[in-house]
């Protein structure tokens, strides 16, 4: 076996979560989110980072259109459940938006 040579000091690794911390600074959209039945606007929402919409931040909720709260629910007037109150963010329904925008996947 050959002993494995130490890296040196002056190349620092970075770790997986710090390349992903460096590139959400990089990577921002304003979305509008709008109801997949109706096509109705919803919201603007600013998205940091890549990866799809999964839950929307309220901070991040720049202007609300015609969304409408129930029960801890989020629906569109059409009546569709668009997302569920989690507290700090909302846990969206994949099925049931569909955003406009231009947003980095990569």
């Amino acid at each position: 076996m050959t002993p494995r040579s130490p890296k040196p000091p002056d190349f620092p690794r970075l770790n997986s979560r710090a390349t992903y911390s460096w590139a959400r600074l990089n990577q921002t959209a304003v979305l509008t989110i709008k109801c997949s039945g109706c096509k109705a606007k919803l919201w603007k929402y600013k998205k940091i980072g890549p990866g799809k919409v999964l839950r929307c931040h309220k901070t991040r909720i720049s202007k609300r259109f015609e969304v409408q709260e129930r029960d801890g629910k989020l629906t569109c007037p059409c009546g569709r459940e668009i997302a569920a109150d989690m507290g700090r963010f909302y846990k969206m329904h994949p099925d049931a938006f569909t955003h406009t925008g231009t947003k980095d996947t990569a």
